[in-house]
């Protein structure tokens, strides 16, 4: 049935949430078999199940994987005419950060701007998933040096986190880490210091309850480059010390 391909996929996300990355892809993977044999391929039920697979090999960092499932999944979505929905717009930025992490610039911009444009039509004012959608748009655009496109998406995710969490929440300090870093592009070290730090304490409280680890060890590396890059090289080495062992942990020697 329906409902047991979907306890099936969420089986697998919360073991791959829950540090079985290998386990908890592989039972998406049986998922996304199970429906595809008894729904059909074409079937909505099959399409949407793999826009789910795609999206989390994306958040494990699998971004060829998902490349292709999203792609594929999509494209059905797309001929077959179904809603346009926020799981479509959702896939659209994973979509987006596959392809950026996958260094194919060119293609990239087009899918965030289609997943915000199309989050805006599915609710107006502040919305977690637009959230997330603009600040990976800002990371895109920082890295392409169009600053100021990425200060407004930015400052328009984080006025949104703050209504929709408030500030002590660590979906509000992963936009404020994104905040810093641009501050740091931008050579604004002071800022990015303020910033990063904000991010960094909140994360330091809440992280480990919330999934959010990754987060917490890219921001101490991200403050270990703002130290640097401020001339307090005894703060980047320490930061740097208690990142490493974790960054290995979660990622890998060969990350």
């Amino acid at each position: 049935t329906e409902s047991s391909v979907s306890a099936l996929m969420l089986y697998g996300v919360t073991r791959a949430y829950a540090g079985d990355a290998v386990g908890g892809a592989a039972v998406a993977r049986q998922a996304l078999a199970t429906a595809q044999r008894v729904f059909g391929p074409d079937s909505p039920d099959a399409i949407e199940t793999a826009t789910y697979l795609g999206q989390l090999c994306s958040s494990l960092r699998r971004y060829r994987d998902s490349e292709a499932i999203l792609e594929e999944a999509m494209a059905r979505w797309r001929r077959l005419e179904l809603p346009m929905n926020e799981q479509f717009a959702r896939s659209l930025f994973h979509l987006a950060v596959s392809k950026h992490r996958l260094g194919k610039l060119a293609e990239v911009e087009a899918l965030f701007r289609e997943g915000i444009a199309l989050m805006r039509r599915i609710q107006e004012g502040p919305f977690h998933r637009l959230s997330q959608g603009l600040v990976g748009y800002a990371l895109f655009l920082i890295e392409i040096n169009r600053f100021d496109d990425a200060k407004a998406a930015l400052d328009e995710a984080l006025a949104s986190d703050l209504k929709t969490y408030g500030p002590d929440h660590v979906r509000t300090a992963a936009t404020l880490d994104a905040l810093a870093a641009l501050q740091l592009a931008t050579q604004d070290f002071a800022g990015a210091a303020k910033s990063s730090r904000t991010a960094l304490e909140v994360l330091e409280r809440h992280a480990k309850d919330s999934g959010y680890e990754p987060e917490l060890i890219l921001a101490r590396v991200q403050m270990a480059r703002i130290a640097l890059a401020l001339g307090r090289e005894d703060e980047a080495t320490a930061l740097q010390s208690v990142a490493m062992p974790d960054l290995e942990r979660l990622f890998g020697a060969g990350s």
